[in-house]
Formats: structure tokens, C-alpha cells, sequence
């Protein structure tokens, strides 16, 4: 009751219309909630909560990010610097969700660049590109 006291007197001073009852009460009901979050939290750990991953499972997920991290940035090819746009340090401090489906977007990504398809779709692009410049428009030949 005397923090309540003194927050009256330091909002009197002030000038405001506040209440040092009020502000205790807020300040109580605001450590409440964070006691009871952390009950809830521990709880989740405790009794393997399905969302959460135990911590070999979380170790062994930051290994595989750091690793195709790594390979993304010796491709550094352009079609994942969206991949690239978190420092690892950044990414790793991510929840577990994040992680894994960034995870997912990598190793497709990465089986995307060692099929070859990055090269195939290049040679590709450039066959499509000689056949435009040499079709015809409505059976005239284009002007070069």
C-alpha cells in the first residue's frame, strides 16, 4: 500500500487525475500475467508441448539451417537471395515455426540449383529468345 501512496503523491505532483490505488492495481493484475506465463511456459517444456521442439530436435534444426545457409551463400544465386536476407545469427534467433519452413524453402531451393535446373532453364530462355527474333510475324519476316 505504500508503493500506492507514493505513486498518489508522484501523480498529485504531476497534476493528473490518476489514482495510486489504480496503478498498483495495474502493476499487480501486469505481474500476475507474467507469473502465469511462466507457469504456462514451463508447464509446455515440462510436458512436451506439441508445438514445441525438444532441444536435440532444435539443435539438430539450427545444424541443418546453418549448413544450407552456408550452401545458399556459395551459390549466391539471385532467385534465393530472398533466402539470404536474415543474417544466420538473425535467423537461428527465430521461433521454431520460422525456422522450419525456412528451412523447407532452402532445401527446395537447393535441390532446385543441384538438379541443374538453373542451367537448363537458361539454355532454355536463350532457344526461346532465337526463336522469336527469327519467327515471323504473320508469315512477314521480322526487320532485324
Amino acid at each position: 500500500m505504500e508503493w500506492a501512496l507514493v505513486q498518489q503523491r508522484h501523480y498529485q505532483f504531476l497534476g493528473s487525475l490518476r489514482t495510486g490505488k489504480r496503478w498498483l492495481i495495474a502493476l499487480l493484475t501486469k505481474l500476475w500475467d507474467i507469473a502465469w506465463d511462466l507457469g504456462a511456459h514451463q508447464n509446455g517444456i515440462l510436458h512436451h508441448k506439441e508445438n514445441a521442439l525438444l532441444s536435440g530436435e532444435q539443435l539438430q534444426l539450427d545444424r541443418d539451417i546453418s549448413k544450407a545457409y552456408l550452401e545458399l551463400v556459395q551459390l549466391a544465386a539471385r532467385r534465393c537471395k530472398f533466402l539470404l536476407s536474415l543474417s544466420i545469427r538473425r535467423l537461428l534467433e527465430k521461433d521454431d515455426k520460422y525456422k522450419v519452413t525456412w528451412l523447407k524453402q532452402a532445401v527446395a531451393a537447393l535441390r532446385f540449383h543441384r538438379r541443374g535446373f538453373g542451367r537448363s532453364l537458361l539454355f532454355m530462355k536463350k532457344i526461346m529468345g532465337a526463336w522469336f527474333r527469327s519467327s515471323s510475324m504473320y508469315g512477314k519476316p521480322r526487320p532485324e
